[in-house]
């Protein structure tokens, strides 16, 4: 079993579900929501939700503390004022991209609250998809989740 199956078979495939814990049958809303939290919470990397569109509906500690914003300043498109001026346009474009493709994946300069410095970032965003439909379709996107990752420097030419 390579890494990526024995990661579905843990965790569940990306827009599904995680598979039940400790023999639970339905789990608990609330425990799934706790869960995702407490992920989101634990890793380095700046996490956040958006209903559609770009709208940020919740960001991570993470994000707050690396840009400064306050929770409410990050939701809608609040959390454009942290993305480099010139970077803007080109982050609209990628979340319409995204609708059709059903992912996000742009490299945007944000900055840094500390010293107000712009630090390139992979930014990414995966649709959370709702029961498929009639003949097996895909199920409407419910929110995506985002997570944004340092890029390091541009390669010099």
């Amino acid at each position: 079993m390579d890494r990526a199956e024995d990661l579905s078979s843990r965790f569940g495939s990306p827009g599904q579900a995680p598979p039940a814990v400790s023999g639970e049958s339905d789990p608990d809303p609330h425990l799934l929501r706790a869960r995702f939290r407490t992920l989101a919470e634990a890793i380095p990397q700046l996490v956040w939700l958006s209903c559609s569109r770009g709208l940020w509906t919740w960001a991570s500690p993470q994000w707050l503390d690396f840009t400064g914003q306050h929770q409410a300043q990050s939701h809608g498109h609040g959390w454009l004022s942290a993305v480099h001026p010139e970077d803007r346009g080109v982050a609209m474009r990628a979340w319409e991209e995204a609708q059709e493709h059903g992912l996000l994946d742009v490299v945007l300069r944000i900055r840094r609250a500390g010293d107000g410095a712009w630090c390139r970032y992979q930014v990414c965003s995966y649709p959370v998809r709702g029961a498929p439909g009639p003949g097996g379709r895909e199920g409407p996107i419910h929110e995506w989740v985002g997570i944004s990752t340092p890029a390091g420097d541009p390669p010099r030419g």
